[in-house]
């Protein structure tokens, strides 16, 4: 509350006209951005100019109630005489002259009030020696935002310009006040914002943003309840102005969790609507009546903080007093509960996210382990098999008759193939489960180094590979898995030929922002019935049959590719042999 004392003026000669007035109003509105210093003042240059003696402003606050904002008058001892007699007052509509203007929205005029009914604070008008009075609604629409109320010390009757010049400059404070007071929202919702980008931690965001918005918005008390994982409300943060009080509610609804419907928040998160409560001790339903009476609170507002059809929990709100509903601090508050809703929404879904991401890493790192162990553990008794194989045809194999040394190889042989199958498995789950290690590389280079790797097969074949380094681009990709795909596809272009000199061409060029790559060989083909299933796991082809493999190698390539985020497929060309083709991500300049 802000009392302005001024000299009054000598005479009504010294006053300005009324248009010199209301563009001296325009001039403090427009170079005050401060609504406490504005309004003061302008009450003050009015009220002299004009003859009044007292000026008060009465501003609606969030529990719809006028409250005393400040007190002018060209006398100190009168307006401190005015200010302590209503120190405290808060008035509803229709109460007192103010709530009166405020409930007719029109100015009013008392001649004379001493004989003014229904008039509370005649002894606050009496004390500062005060007779007559107007009444003007500071209006910003249908409903004013404020009255401001002018006393003299004299009985006196309503003149038609002073009237229309207190209605304007009424109507010219209702706006000023209304825009700032949409302003303070606005900036209200964007520190909102910023708490809630500058926090990443949800139990650090949630606790500052329900203090911010109490104190903003006039609350003594503030409650967060969220869904649990039992489906129940349990409550996560208390914030008071009066750090007593909210100890006193924090120790009396301690360990309590509230189903749907169940006292004042539950019945908000049942309904995914904002509930205002007059007074929380006359609502026989509400479980937390002791802790409310406990901490001293009346008024309550529960706003559901929602993400979508459903709310993931109530955002309570509680006043040490008595105050009806007030729609525009629902909406607001609405609002806020909305992106704080969505806030936690997303939080909760990013440290799911980081669960099921480091289960999925743990479970990766179990299957690798057991990988090993089973191949450990597989591979040793196939090795002691081909082992004494090997060794029965160095010393015995002339003792073996034809068939004898016949099942001797058969032997060797697939000791040896379930020991690929082991390797080729080892590979395969390798694939899924090491991290990508993603960089830009040159495609010939990863062409040659695949190429290295299949030095004794492309000899033992008199294979010729065919790629031009120069022509070949840069790709993004892991090097190793990358040199593993086309290793697999070159052997298999290789592998699969009867040419006495197979050959393997391997091509690239641009696709839709990625590279796609083409290996072509002059080899058996792939017939259309097994197209669809060649990429699967054991999948052997009905072309293949005749030949050594375990049936996962182009399953891996598919696997590699996917992990890129490409595609591989296979055409069969009118000329015979096979193209396998797959996309990978083009390198970025």
């Amino acid at each position: 509350m802000r009392v302005t004392v001024n000299d009054p003026p000598d005479s009504a000669s010294q006053r300005p006209s009324y248009a010199e007035l209301y563009l001296t109003v325009t001039e403090i509105l427009a170079a005050n951005p401060d609504l406490e210093q504005a309004v003061p003042e302008v009450v003050a240059v009015v009220g002299e100019a004009m003859g009044w003696d007292l000026g008060v402003v009465w501003l609606r606050n969030e529990q719809q109630r006028l409250v005393r904002e400040s007190v002018w008058s060209t006398d100190q001892e009168a307006a401190s005489r005015f200010a302590e007699a209503s120190a405290g007052v808060t008035l509803g509509r229709g109460e007192a002259l103010a709530g009166r203007a405020w409930e007719v929205s029109e100015p009013l005029w008392f001649d004379d009030l001493m004989v003014a009914g229904e008039y509370p604070h005649i002894g606050a008008a009496a004390a500062a020696g005060m007779r007559s009075a107007v009444c003007i609604p500071l209006r910003a629409g249908d409903a004013p935002t404020g009255v401001l109320v002018y006393f003299a010390r004299r009985p006196g009757r309503a003149e038609p310009d002073p009237a229309r010049l207190l209605r304007a400059v009424g109507s010219q404070l209702g706006h000023f006040i209304e825009r700032k007071r949409a302003e303070a929202a606005t900036e209200l919702y964007f520190t909102v914002t910023e708490i809630l980008a500058a926090n990443p931690d949800l139990d650090k965001a949630v606790p500052q943003i329900v203090t911010v918005v109490g104190e903003a918005m006039g609350w003594d008390l503030g409650v967060v309840w969220l869904r649990n994982d039992k489906d129940r409300l349990s409550r996560v943060a208390v914030w008071s102005s009066d750090e007593e009080a909210a100890t006193r509610f924090g120790q009396a609804s301690e360990g309590v969790t509230l189903a749907r419907g169940e006292s004042l928040a539950g019945r908000a998160w049942a309904s995914s609507e904002p509930a205002w409560f007059e007074d929380v001790l006359a609502e026989s339903d509400y479980s937390q009546v002791d802790a409310a009476a406990s901490a001293g609170m009346r008024a309550a507002v529960c706003i559901p903080l929602r993400a979508g059809e459903d709310a993931t929990g109530v955002l309570e709100y509680f006043a040490g007093r008595l105050a009806p509903s007030n729609g525009e601090m629902i909406r607001m508050l609405s609002a806020l509960g909305s992106q704080l809703g969505q806030f936690i929404e997303r939080k909760r879904a990013e440290a799911a996210t980081r669960r099921a991401l480091a289960e999925l890493r743990r479970s990766n790192e179990d299957l690798e382990q057991f990988a090993y162990t089973a191949s450990h553990d597989l591979s040793e008794p196939l090795r002691v098999i081909r082992g004494f194989a090997e060794l029965l045809d160095d010393r015995y194999s002339q003792a073996l008759d034809e068939r004898g040394r016949e099942m001797l190889d058969h032997v060797a042989r697939a000791a040896a193939g379930g020991e690929q199958l082991i390797d080729d498995l080892l590979a395969f789950a390798r694939v899924g489960s090491a991290e990508l290690e993603v960089e830009r590389l040159p495609l010939g280079e990863i062409v040659a180094d695949a190429e290295g790797k299949l030095a004794a097969a492309i000899a033992d074949r008199h294979a010729r590979i065919e790629y031009d380094p120069a022509a070949l681009p840069r790709v993004e990709g892991d090097r190793i898995q990358l040199i593993q795909l086309l290793q697999n596809l070159i052997a298999n272009g290789i592998k699969f030929n009867e040419r006495d000199e197979p050959r393997v061409r391997i091509t690239a060029g641009p696709q839709d922002g990625n590279t796609l790559v083409a290996v072509q060989d002059d080899g058996i083909g792939i017939p259309p019935i097994d197209v669809a299933r060649i990429f699967e796991a054991f999948a052997r082809g009905q072309a293949g049959g005749g030949y050594p493999g375990t049936g996962v190698g182009l399953a891996t390539c598919q696997r590699i590719v996917a992990r890129h985020g490409g595609r591989l497929w296979v055409e069969n060309p009118p000329i015979g042999g096979s193209v396998f083709c797959f996309t990978v991500p083009g390198a970025r300049e």
